[in-house]
């Protein structure tokens, strides 16, 4: 474990190369700490890519930051940026670092891309994540990001049958979030992605090379990140794929039952592309 202060820390899960590097962003609606089945999602993914090339070692380095109620917007935002800055200091490539993010880990990525896009004012205390001139991270992988802190779009009703939680365990979780997120009028776009405005995200080619987000048909969350997918401007930097059938995060529940499903393959297959 790296020590990176303001209670955050780099936890390696893979031996340390930082020539390209996965920094990994755990779920957990801002409140539970990195599970082992994700850890073990990536692992194996990162372990798959180095068999294949031996002489290239990517590395995958998970954020350890702070959950609420200790922390609040924009805490988790600042420490990725700490965590970003603290392996540029080591030697690290802005283009070799590969970001992923699932769920509220995604919806942090997406504050990250914010940010970049739209420097969070001086009184929020958000420090500037200052890349080299012309330089871009190398690409964002966002999963089923939490992108609205409410139930009112049509998915959550039609799918919380469906979902891995019903739309009732997200309403509620999200009312505990809440406070903690929206702590401002300004922390609008940031920590609820889905209230930015058209033309938000123009630009995200400029900081960065590849963008990759996903949700699944029968998540309760559908219709919410779809709509955040049509907010980013078409180009070949950006892949959306929504998985026939998914529900939140299906590609851990696959790697759990040993099996690789429509979506664990896409992912595993953008993420070759982008470390390439």
């Amino acid at each position: 474990m790296e020590d990176l202060g303001q209670g955050a820390g780099l936890m390696w899960l893979s031996k340390k190369t930082i020539d390209k590097v996965i920094l990994y962003i755990h779920g957990g609606c801002y409140c539970l700490p990195m599970q082992d089945f994700a850890a073990d999602y990536w692992k194996k993914t990162v372990d798959s890519i180095n068999s294949s090339h031996p002489d290239a070692p990517v590395g995958l380095v998970a954020l350890i930051y702070a959950l609420i109620p200790d922390g609040n917007f924009p805490s988790q935002l600042n420490q990725i940026v700490i965590a970003i800055q603290h392996l540029i200091s080591q030697g690290a490539k802005p283009e070799n670092i590969h970001i992923a993010g699932e769920s509220a880990g995604g919806g942090l990525v997406l504050q990250l891309l914010s940010h970049l896009l739209h420097p969070i004012p001086p009184s929020l205390s958000a420090p500037s994540l200052n890349l080299p001139e012309g330089a871009k991270l190398g690409s964002l992988c966002i999963m089923s990001p939490i992108v609205s802190l409410k139930t009112t779009a049509a998915s959550h009703q039609e799918n919380t049958d469906k979902d891995v939680l019903p739309s009732w365990s997200w309403s509620e979780l999200f009312e505990y979030a809440s406070p903690f997120l929206k702590t401002s009028d300004a922390a609008g776009p940031y920590a609820e992605a889905w209230t930015a405005s058209e033309g938000w995200f123009s630009g995200a080619d400029t900081v960065v090379k590849r963008v990759f987000i996903s949700v699944g048909e029968y998540e309760c969350m559908r219709d919410d990140v779809v709509d955040v997918m049509n907010k980013f401007p078409n180009g070949a930097y950006l892949t959306t794929f929504v998985e026939k059938k998914g529900v939140h995060n299906s590609q851990y529940l696959d790697c759990m039952a040993g099996e690789a499903g429509e979506l664990a393959v896409e992912i595993a297959d953008w993420v070759k592309e982008s470390l390439q």
